[in-house]
Parts: C-alpha cells; sequence; structure tokens
C-alpha cells in the first residue's frame, strides 16, 4: 500500500502552501503554559468531596491524559501539575484550562 498523506496542504504548490500557513497564523491565539499548586489541590479536592466535581475518569491507553481532578486525586503526592490556558475565541480574553494539548 502506497503512503497517502492527510494534510490538506499536501498536492498544493510551495506558493499556495505558504499563503495559507500565513493565513492560519494569523489567526492563531496563543496558549500558555503554567501548573497547579496546593491551592488548587485543595479547590479540586473540596469540589470531589462536595460532589461538585465531575467523575473521575478511568481512561487508558498511551495516549490518555487524565483530567485536573484525576490527576489531583491518583497523584496527590505530586506537588503540581501542568495545565494550559487557551482563549475561547479569537475575539474574547476568556480562557479555558486544559489538562492537556
Amino acid at each position: 500500500n502506497a503512503y497517502e498523506p492527510v494534510s490538506m496542504l499536501h498536492g498544493m504548490l510551495a506558493g499556495e502552501r505558504l499563503r495559507l500557513k500565513s493565513a492560519l497564523a494569523e489567526r492563531q491565539r496563543s496558549v500558555f503554559k503554567t501548573h497547579t499548586n496546593q491551592r488548587t489541590h485543595d479547590v479540586v479536592r473540596a469540589a470531589l468531596d462536595a460532589g461538585e466535581a465531575p467523575t473521575l475518569d478511568r481512561g487508558v491507553g498511551p495516549r490518555y491524559c487524565p483530567s485536573i481532578e484525576t490527576k489531583v486525586s491518583r497523584f496527590g503526592h505530586v506537588a503540581r501539575h501542568v495545565v494550559w490556558l487557551e482563549f475561547e475565541t479569537a475575539a474574547t480574553q476568556s480562557c479555558n484550562v486544559r489538562d492537556a494539548l
């Protein structure tokens, strides 16, 4: 079987690819990496205890990334966990907190 590229850029001329990549880059927003701390863990634990947080996930597999609730619950001995701040839309300053990208 021949390898079939999946990218939408495949088959475009170099100039077309460059114009498309430039147009996409203009619309992108930055994503910021930060970490949880003990206060964050306390808030997550309190929400879990009060039943206000989502149920803990039971994902498996090499690409599985646990939710922040699962990270704090299962890996409570870890002082901090990575979280990402991602803008909701290009037109807003509101951010989503993501566990993984």
